[in-house]
């Protein structure tokens, strides 16, 4: 006989489960957010069932620095749909570049441009274009990898 499976409804999200198992599972995900702050990231994350998270550092027009961010969907658990049977099912790292006069123009302003993509196969991989995308991939990858 299969083991019954836990569903129910919280801020109108379907989760399957025990609601303990989601509250290991927000703890999990709180605790790698923090520890991309600590390395100085900036993280989009929320906490429930969904293991998406977003880490990178903002754009800073004033330094001509572009935005840098990491798009990433992570398990508690390896799997076999995981980078190198990782955690990380898909994974997408854009320079974002904002040209301030052409905003204040009208003009089109905004370029995004992936530097890598993994979406259960890699896609995309320009990672050496751009050391500061390279070491975000790494600490993205080291820490939910």
């Amino acid at each position: 006989m299969m083991p019954k499976i836990e569903r129910f409804s919280e801020e109108g999200i379907f989760c399957e489960g025990t609601r303990e198992e989601l509250e290991q599972w927000k703890q999990y995900k709180k605790q790698k957010a923090l520890r991309f702050v600590e390395e100085g990231y900036s993280v989009e994350w929320y906490p429930d069932g969904n293991g998406w998270m977003d880490v990178y550092t903002p754009e800073r027009g004033h330094a001509c620095q572009p935005e840098i961010r990491a798009s990433v969907k992570f398990f508690a658990e390896p799997s076999q749909f995981g980078m190198n049977k990782g955690r990380i099912s898909k994974l997408s790292i854009q320079v974002r570049s904002v040209d301030l006069i052409a905003k204040v123009a009208g003009h089109p302003y905004e370029t995004v441009d992936t530097l890598f993509n993994y979406d259960r196969g890699g896609d995309v991989d320009r990672l050496k274009e751009n050391l500061q995308a390279k070491r975000l991939y790494d600490i993205v990858v080291g820490e939910l990898g």
